[in-house]
């Protein structure tokens, strides 16, 4: 054999999925993605469903009591397209009418509904970007995660009393740093 060949490595055989099922999940909404489309590079369908269920049990003032509740908190479906290089379209739907004890199913309004634009950076600033449509305002952050990584139990009444409700109008942001967020926005109410 040439000398030189010796110094090249065989090209190794990439590993079937043989169940993996966190690699499954991770994949499971995408059904599109390529990024040098000059029209559209991904579309994902996303879900998210919480629910709770409790029971209590004890005693007071010598009265004996015990219960217990289902909650289906929130039931979300929806699809996230990125189109033109730089704009997406997020449109996730609520789908869950009921209350506690009542899991009633159907469609309950959009979530939210925006059409941004990612910049990306301009000078200093990093993750700028431009929207309209319905959004969620970001008063403290809380509204934005994921209530599995919130340290409390529920999100804070500060945030809910200034974040509100879901609102329609312009909206941008962007980052200095690493810890410094910047919010704006026009809205209809």
């Amino acid at each position: 054999s040439d000398s030189k060949d010796a110094d090249v490595e065989e090209p190794k055989e990439k590993k079937k999925n043989e169940g993996d099922w966190c690699e499954t999940l991770e994949d499971l909404g995408k059904v599109y993605r390529e990024k040098d489309n000059r029209w559209i590079q991904r579309i994902v369908f996303s879900g998210r469903m919480h629910n709770q269920w409790g029971y209590t049990d004890g005693s007071d003032n010598g009265r004996d009591f015990s219960n217990d509740g289902y909650e289906l908190r929130r039931l979300r479906l929806g699809v996230d397209i990125e189109v033109l290089a730089n704009f997406t379209f997020p449109t996730p739907a609520n789908f869950n009418r009921g209350d506690f004890r009542d899991t009633s199913i159907g469609y309950d309004g959009l979530d939210q509904m925006v059409l941004e634009y990612d910049f990306d950076e301009i000078g200093p600033f990093d993750k700028v970007r431009i929207g309209y449509g319905r959004h969620k305002i970001g008063f403290g952050g809380e509204e934005n995660m994921s209530s599995n990584q919130i340290k409390t139990i529920e999100r804070s009444v500060l945030n809910d009393e200034f974040a509100g409700e879901r609102v329609t109008g312009f909206q941008g942001s962007f980052e200095v740093g690493d810890n410094i967020d910047f919010l704006w926005g026009i809205y209809s109410t």
